[in-house]
């Protein structure tokens, strides 16, 4: 999946350099770290899986110049969301002694399309920039163990954020190498009845390499 993923980034990319509207591209590889919000309509109830969990994701931008400052970047990225429950014991007639352990987890495989605005403060041969903007999620695929039928095979198929993050690229020789921290605050829910909502929160660290130019 993901090979086929950079072959695609790559082919899409080289062939969209053609049009005018595209002034550079790229490639990204980092570690996100997922966390949900389930928040009960009963405050008796609490968040069945509190923990958060940390993989890899990759994706691949495209960047269009308004002026020397200001662009709009874009692209695709696949990553994971989720997360993990405390360690739960199981007990059994044992003599007040837990039998087992075991730990619930909730994994959603995404597809998701940043559009964000990027601020940059050029010092000497260093980017620093800012990022400001909006993400469509698709859920491709999920995996969960220990949770509700109704809440895994009811999970909506996307879902909306707002981004921001800042970021350092540096030139070195023919290319441009990146350092990118970014944040996603949910605004609609992977989740929701009259009981329960659920909602994603991302924070990912990343490597930019600018292909061209």
């Amino acid at each position: 999946m993901i090979r086929r993923l950079i072959i695609l980034l790559l082919i899409v990319g080289c062939g969209i350099t053609k049009a005018q509207f595209i002034n550079s591209y790229g490639l990204k590889l980092g570690i996100v770290n997922a966390k949900q919000d389930w928040s009960y309509s009963n405050p008796i109830l609490t968040n069945v899986l509190p923990k958060s969990i940390t993989n890899l994701f990759i994706g691949g931008y495209f960047i269009h110049q308004f002026s020397p400052k200001l662009y709009l970047r874009s692209g695709l990225e696949y990553m994971t969301k989720g997360a993990k429950s405390e360690i739960l014991e199981v007990w059994g007639d044992t003599g007040g002694v837990p039998i087992d352990t075991f730990t619930s987890s909730l994994h959603l495989y995404y597809l998701s399309v940043p559009f964000q605005l990027k601020y940059i403060h050029k010092y000497q041969n260093n980017n620093f920039y800012g990022l400001m903007g909006f993400k469509y999620d698709i859920l491709i695929n999920k995996e969960g163990d220990w949770i509700g039928g109704d809440i895994f095979e009811n999970l909506n198929n996307s879902e909306y954020c707002l981004t921001y993050g800042l970021g350092v690229m540096k030139e070195i020789k023919k290319y441009n190498v990146g350092l990118e921290i970014s944040n996603s605050y949910p605004l609609s829910s992977v989740y929701s009845t009259d009981r329960l909502e659920i909602k994603n929160f991302t924070t990912d660290v990343s490597l930019l390499m600018q292909l061209h130019p």
